[in-house]
Order: structure tokens, then C-alpha cells, then sequence
């Protein structure tokens, strides 16, 4: 009987150990699963955080899965690029026409040693945007593998489009700092020589021509001493030109007609005309006055006239001059603000040998010429750049070469931009 008791003790201290143990192990079990409510809380609410990050992401972010089919395409993404996220979201990246052919060709690259596990740093691509036009972007890819092993790619964009600009307008304002600077010392130049120059000349022409007249006519002495006075009378109009650029202060100017100082300047050229080269002018009538230097705008338009027909002396051609009053804005023409918004356009088109982009960006620079030595200065054009702008003007040149030279001016009415 005893033994029996002892029996039933143990079984009762048993089944009372089994149930702490059960009890310990739900206590256990409730503890983990707790713990899982809590991890998860704490996922969502970071899945939460992420998605708004993204959502909110003043950058583009997108995602993409292993073979370049777009997974996420945040509002920023869809506001600069111009495509919708439903448009593109399962589609693949190099065929929506969301980038030029060479970026096109280099994301493909660059996916490709991505998603085989090559880190690769930010690269560039041009965006051929549905609202923005084309945009410079800087891509920063990396790619994401989670615990079930699936793996996919963000990339973080960033429009670079201002700033690339921002540097283009720099060097350009470099760029004309430089000028400005060469031109600057060519004044300074020809401040100090010019005036003495212009002295020599005179005792070089005057005693020339005291002694033509004690020559005989049509002897070899009248005739060589001819040649010296016409190179000196072409030494002082160098001199001129030159002492254009050495001026501080701007000329008194005057209401002008661009008409009348074009018959002038035409009239003056007449015998320079070569024989194969025809003349049309098509002029406005009615046309406003200017205020302007007639001198200065005189000799713009003998120099572009004169150079026309360089340029066609050989096989001849058409010299066209146009002449009319136009209304523009040159900041979304030319990207440049505009002084005035009524200007006077005059075109001087020769059908002659052209320019390449080469000489294009040189014609302005001082002494730079094409022509052979002794038939050109290299100052002529210098000199139309430089009056121009100190008239508040604007000036472009069309080239291509075998297909002529057209030269725009644009010079404000009177009473424009003053």
C-alpha cells in the first residue's frame, strides 16, 4: 500500500513539472510572439518611412528588377522625366525612348555590371524628357539583395541639367572676358604709336606728292612713287582703324536713317565692285531714325561689303543687302536679354567660299585674317564687332563653307534701350 502511494506522489509531482514546463513554454511562446508583432510593427513602420522618403525624394529614384523591367517610379521621377508611373512601371528601361542612343547604349553597359554584382560609381545620361525636353542626369545605381534572396536595382537620379549650364555660361562669359582683354590692350597699343605713325605717314605722303610734281608725266619715277603714295594712303587707313579701337570715350551721336548711310556706303565702293559680282538691295521704306555715329556705321558697312566681294572675286556670285525694322526678344532666340525690343535689321549676304566653324570663331579677333599678306588688316571685322556693340547692337554670322556668309545686325531705334 505504501508502495502504491509513493507511486501516485511521484506521477503528481511529474505531471505538476510537465505543466510548468508547458506553462514556461507558452509564457515563451508569447514572449516570441511579441516579439514578431513588434519586429513586424517596426518593419511596416520602416517600410512606411521608406516608401514616403521616396514619394517625397526631391530626386528621381526608380527601381528595376534583375532584367532592367521598371519595379517603382517615384512622383519626382515622373515630374522630370514627363512619363507617367503607370506608363512605364513593368516595361523595360531602354525601350520607352526615355534616353538618347549613346546614353542609351552606356545604361545598358552599366546595368549589366551592375546586376553581376560590379559596383559601379555615378555615371551620366541624357534624358530625352516627354515635357522638359533633353536633361543632363546623374545616375547612382546600387543593387539591393533581401533575405530571399531576390535582388533588384535602385537608382538615385540628379538633375545636373542647371548646373552644366550654369558652367557653359561661365566659360562663355570667360570667354568674352578674354576678348575684352585683348581688345583692351590693343587699345593701349595703339594709344601710344598710333598718333606718331600718323606723323611719318603725313611727311611720307606730303613729301610724295611735292615730288610728283616735279616729275615728268609717264616716267618710271611718277609711276613708282604712285605706288609708294597709294600704300601710304592704305597705311592711313590701317592707322584709322586702329585708332578706332583706342577711343575712351564714345562720339557724339546723331538721329540717323541706316538708308541713307547705306547709299553712302555703297556709292563709295562702286569702283571696287568686281565685274562678275551683281548687287541686290531690297530697303524698307519709311524705315525709323537711329541714334548713331554715321562714320562709324559707314564704315560697317563698307568693311561687310568689302569682304563680300573677297570672297567672290574668284568664281563671282549674288551680293544680297536686306534691310527692314523688326520686333524681337534675343533671350529666347540667342539666350541673351535684349536692350530694346525694336531693332533695325540689316543682312549682307555673299554666295561666296563660306567659312568653317574655325574661322567663324576667330573673324572678330583683331589682326586674325585669312587673306594673303598686303590684302587684308585683319582689322575690318574687329571693327564692325566693336561699333556695333558700342551702338547697344547685336551681330550674328551664318557660314558653312562652298556655301556663303550671311551677317545679321541688329541695331536698336532711336529711343530703344536708351
Amino acid at each position: 500500500m505504501s508502495s502504491k502511494k509513493n507511486d501516485e506522489k511521484k506521477t503528481r509531482e511529474e505531471l505538476f513539472r510537465e505543466l510548468d514546463r508547458l506553462r514556461n513554454r507558452v509564457k515563451e511562446l508569447e514572449a516570441a510572439e511579441k516579439e514578431r508583432r513588434e519586429a513586424v510593427e517596426a518593419l511596416r513602420l520602416s517600410e512606411h518611412r521608406c516608401e514616403k522618403l521616396v514619394r517625397e525624394s526631391p530626386d528621381p529614384i526608380i527601381s528595376l528588377d534583375s532584367k532592367g523591367n521598371f519595379l517603382s517610379f517615384n512622383p519626382a521621377a515622373e515630374q522630370v522625366s514627363g512619363f507617367s508611373k503607370e506608363k512605364v512601371i513593368g516595361k523595360h528601361f531602354a525601350g520607352i525612348g526615355m534616353l538618347d542612343r549613346e546614353s542609351r547604349s552606356k545604361a545598358l553597359r552599366e546595368f549589366a555590371l551592375i546586376t553581376s554584382g560590379v559596383e559601379r560609381p555615378p555615371f551620366e545620361l541624357v534624358f530625352s524628357c516627354n515635357n522638359n525636353g533633353y536633361r543632363i542626369m546623374e545616375a547612382n545605381p546600387r543593387l539591393i539583395r533581401n533575405e530571399d534572396e531576390q535582388e533588384w536595382v535602385e537608382v538615385t537620379l540628379r538633375d545636373l541639367t542647371g548646373r552644366r549650364m550654369a558652367e557653359e555660361e561661365r566659360k562663355q562669359l570667360e570667354e568674352r572676358l578674354r576678348q575684352a582683354h585683348k581688345m583692351q590692350a590693343l587699345g593701349t597699343l595703339a594709344g601710344g604709336i598710333a598718333h606718331e605713325f600718323n606723323n611719318i605717314l603725313g611727311a611720307i605722303v606730303g613729301f610724295t606728292e611735292l615730288t610728283l610734281d616735279q616729275l615728268p608725266e609717264n616716267s618710271v619715277a611718277e609711276a613708282n612713287l604712285k605706288r609708294v603714295l597709294s600704300a601710304s594712303y592704305r597705311a592711313a587707313e590701317m592707322v584709322k582703324q586702329i585708332l578706332f579701337f583706342s577711343q575712351k570715350e564714345e562720339k557724339e551721336r546723331s538721329s540717323v536713317y541706316l538708308n541713307d548711310i547705306l547709299e553712302e556706303a555703297l556709292a563709295g565702293l562702286e569702283n571696287s565692285v568686281p565685274a562678275n559680282v551683281e548687287i541686290r538691295k531690297n530697303a524698307e521704306e519709311g524705315l525709323q531714325p537711329i541714334l548713331a555715329d554715321r562714320v562709324q556705321l559707314r564704315q560697317v558697312f563698307t568693311n561687310l561689303c568689302s569682304n563680300a566681294f573677297f570672297a567672290m572675286k574668284e568664281k563671282g556670285g549674288v551680293l544680297d543687302i536686306s534691310l527692314k525694322e523688326i520686333e524681337i526678344d534675343f533671350e529666347p532666340v540667342f539666350g541673351e536679354e535684349s536692350e530694346a525690343s525694336k531693332y533695325q535689321q540689316l543682312i549682307v549676304a555673299d554666295t561666296g567660299h563660306g567659312m568653317d566653324a574655325a574661322t567663324r570663331g576667330r573673324i572678330f579677333e583683331p589682326y586674325f585674317t585669312t587673306r594673303e599678306v598686303g590684302e587684308g588688316t585683319g582689322l575690318g571685322l574687329a571693327m564692325v564687332y566693336g561699333t556695333v556693340k558700342s551702338h547697344r547692337g547685336k551681330i550674328r554670322v551664318y557660314s558653312e563653307v562652298g556655301k556663303g556668309t550671311k551677317v545679321h545686325i541688329f541695331l536698336p531705334v532711336k529711343g530703344e534701350g536708351e
